[in-house]
């Protein structure tokens, strides 16, 4: 069985106070999208991901 995983990385982190959505934050030097997707990654049972949001951002938070 393939198993995926989807990952809403769409909002927009008002409660956070940030003008900056939290998903695109760094935390330790990267982005927190890029620790969650590490996490999927090293999990070893996910075959494939699919990454929901705002494709600029994501595309440059792929990038670092």
């Amino acid at each position: 069985m393939k198993i995926s995983a989807i990952i809403p990385a769409a909002g927009r982190g008002t409660r956070i106070g940030s003008p900056t959505p939290k998903q695109f934050l760094f935390l330790n030097g990267k982005p927190i999208l890029n620790h969650t997707l590490e996490v999927f990654e090293r999990s070893g049972i996910i075959d494939s991901l699919v990454l929901v949001g705002p494709e600029q951002e994501v595309k440059t938070t792929l990038a670092q």
